[in-house]
This record gives C-alpha cells, structure tokens and sequence, in this order.
C-alpha cells in the first residue's frame, strides 16, 4: 500500500472516518464498551456518508472500480458512485481513502476488516440500539419498519436500525465469496436466531441469508418457523385490522403461511433426518392443515427419538392432538400423559387429559386434572413451553451469536 500524505488538515467527516476504523479494530464483541459507542453515535446521515467513504476504501485496496451502489436506506442519488466519479475524486485528492486508515487494513487484513465491521454495526443494533436510535435522527422512507403485535392488535411501530444493513453490507464485502466464509454463515444464522428469540421475525434479514445460503438447514428450519408463526391466530388477526390500510405486514393469509412453512421443513427434515426439532414443527404444521395421519407418524417419530425435554413435550403435546382428532382417545390420552411426565410443570397436558376423562365420564379424575391445570404458574414461562412456542426454536440464539462473535475476530484464513 503506497504511503502518502493528506494535502490539507482532515476535514470532521474524515477524522470521524479514522474514529470508526479504530473503533471496528479495538471492540470486543459482545461488550458494551468505548468503541462500540463511537460507533452507535452515528447518524443517519453520517452512516450514509460511511457507507461511501468504505467503499471507496475497499475499492482502491482491492484496485477495483466497478459498479454503482444500490439506493436503499444507506444510499441516496447522491451517493451513487460511478467509475468517472470515483476516478476523478481520486486522482484530485487522495484523503478520500486516509492514510491511516487505509494501512491499518492493510495491516489487520481485509477479510478481518469486514468481519469486524459486520460484529460491531451488529452489536450496535443488539446491545446499544437505544444510544443508536437517539443519534439516527431522520430515517430514510425506504427503510424498513418493525412493527409490535400484541393480542393481535398494533402496539406501535419503529423504523429497523440502518445498523443492520450496514452490517449486512459489510458481510457481502467478504472476498473472494461470502458464501464460503464461516463467519458469514454463522453470522446469519445468530441474527436471525436472535430476532426470533424475542418473535422479532426480520423477514429482511433471513431472505438475505436464504439468499447466500439457500440450502442452510438452520437457516430454512428458521424461516419454516417465521411463517408457522405468520399463520398463528394472533398475527392472522393483526393483519385483518390492515385491511383497507396500505401498510400490509410481509404475509398472507393463514393457509398459505403453513404451506409455506411446511415446504420449509419438509426440505429441512429430507436433508437433516435426525433434526427432530423440524420434524416436529412439520408435525404439527401437517396436522393444523388436517392431514392428521400423516402429522401423527411424523409426531410419534420425533417423541420416541429422544430428543431433549423440550422438543419431546411439544411432540407428545401436538401428538394428542392428532390422535383425537383421528378419533383414538386412549393413545391420545397416553400421549398428553408422556407431556405431562416430560415436563411435570406444564399446565397444558393436565387441561387436554381433564377433557378427555370428561367425554370418558370419569368426574373425578376430571376434577383433579382441572385442579392441576389451573393451580399458579410460577414466574418462570418456561415451565410452560407452550407460552414460548413461537420463539423455542430460538433458545440456543446465544450460543450461536457467542460463536458469531468469536469467528468475527479469529485469524483469517
């Protein structure tokens, strides 16, 4: 890389731009600490504007000059930057890539670079989102909203942190082929696990890994899962408020999201057929869509295949489910009870077998499956994993993004 010295003092814009490369180079992430914070203050704007000043830093480092960016939330008609441009702002200035900077990556490593600048705009948007949010002023009108649903009715809206198209842009950046790159994989894989842990479903986010890993058996499982949740009576119902609304959230109506999610698990299962977890899901989105024979073979696989307590309770559950509707209340009723055994907190079991004795005429046993099921919960919503359905694929997110992490900042190959 050639040394070569500024023509006149750096302009903020500039000095901001060294901030950032130091800033990507000394966080540790997962922590909340100094560098991450530099990077959380930036506006709107002055993300726009670091978007451009990167790409020009990569390019003149790779000694490429090629297309135009695209225009989304980061980009505006001004920022388009075309060969003629870039050529003439180089050749007339050369602080447009700072010394500094340019050397420190030449130094840490481009690959490295990438993956550190993917984990930090990523740990802006997880852990210091409301320090980002007060600094991005004025959002672009493309930028994405979340919405937040709650008994099927509207409890607000937000516009997605641009944060996390920066960090997605700066994954593609990934040479020779993002695909190929670990990190990249395991990186898509923590977000969108970590979206759905708190039922954040960021469509934008998962297509964007389909898109580079469309055959990633977690990736898809985790898409299976969003459009099972889409069809749930809950987000039915908040998008038949919508009517009439030009706003429409990112699905339809509930028969369509369950073949949707269905075709996502049945790829899942044929290409993982010891991931029991997908095959209960299939289980039960086969059954809601009242192919209950089918959905019971599947259901009664996955609860003899031992998987953990969790994944063997809701096959068991959904399991009784199938058997009644396939009229066989005795299986059905063994099926509630191994619910039950597997995890002896549930409220939910004790309710299905007291109407099951109830048609049986047993009074008694009626009486005591209902005290059960309607003694207290405890604080702890685990104890009842029906109540964290939506979200349990999702419980290993921090696992996943401790290993995001660790990759974000392993030597490059």
């Amino acid at each position: 890389m050639q040394v070569f010295e500024p023509t006149s003092p750096p302009t903020p814009d500039e000095q901001a731009f060294t901030r950032w490369f130091a800033a990507l180079r000394d966080h540790r992430p997962g922590e909340v600490d100094a560098p991450l914070l530099v990077a959380a203050e930036y506006s709107t704007d002055g993300l726009r504007m670091l978007w451009v000043r990167v790409q020009l830093l990569l390019r003149v480092f790779d000694r490429v000059i090629e297309r135009t960016t695209r225009v989304t939330g980061l980009d505006g008609a001004a920022a388009q930057i075309t060969r003629d441009t870039f050529r003439a702002a180089w050749n007339a200035d050369r602080r447009f890539v700072l010394q500094e900077v340019a050397l420190g990556v030449e130094t840490l490593g481009r690959t490295a670079m990438c993956r550190r600048a993917t984990m930090l705009h990523t740990d802006v948007a997880v852990l210091a989102a409301d320090v980002a949010a007060a600094a991005g002023g004025s959002v672009s009108t493309s930028a994405p909203l979340r919405m937040y649903v709650g008994d099927g009715s509207s409890l607000g809206a937000e516009n997605v942190s641009l944060h996390w198209e920066f960090a997605r842009r700066m994954a593609e950046q990934i040479t020779p082929d993002p695909r190929q790159d670990a990190f990249v994989r395991r990186w898509y894989q923590a977000t969108v696990l970590h979206g759905h842990a708190t039922e954040s479903f960021d469509s934008l986010q998962l297509r964007s890994g389909l898109r580079l890993f469309p055959d990633d058996p977690r990736l898809l499982f985790a898409a299976g899962c969003e459009r099972e949740a889409f069809a749930s009576p809950m987000f039915q119902e908040f998008a038949r408020q919508l009517n009439g609304v030009r706003m429409r959230p990112d699905y339809g109506p509930a028969a369509g999201e369950l073949r949707r999610a269905e075709e996502y698990f049945r790829r899942v299962v044929e290409a993982e057929p010891t991931f029991i977890e997908a095959a209960v899901h299939l289980g039960r989105v086969v059954g809601l869509r009242g192919l209950h024979a089918e959905a019971a073979r599947l259901l009664t696989a996955a609860m003899d295949a031992g998987g953990d307590a969790v994944v063997t309770y809701y096959a068991a559950l959904f399991l009784g489910a199938e058997l009644e509707a396939l009229q066989r209340p005795a299986d059905a009723q063994a099926a509630y009870e191994r619910a039950a055994q597997t995890m002896p907190k549930a409220r939910l079991p004790h309710l299905a077998l007291a109407h099951l004795v109830r048609q049986a005429g047993e009074r008694t046993d009626t009486l005591d499956r209902l005290r059960r099921a309607l003694a207290p919960l405890t604080d702890d919503p685990a104890d009842e994993p029906w109540f964290v359905y939506r979200r349990s694929h999702a419980r290993s997110f921090e696992m996943a993004m401790a290993d995001a992490r660790r990759l974000a900042t392993e030597a490059s190959p």
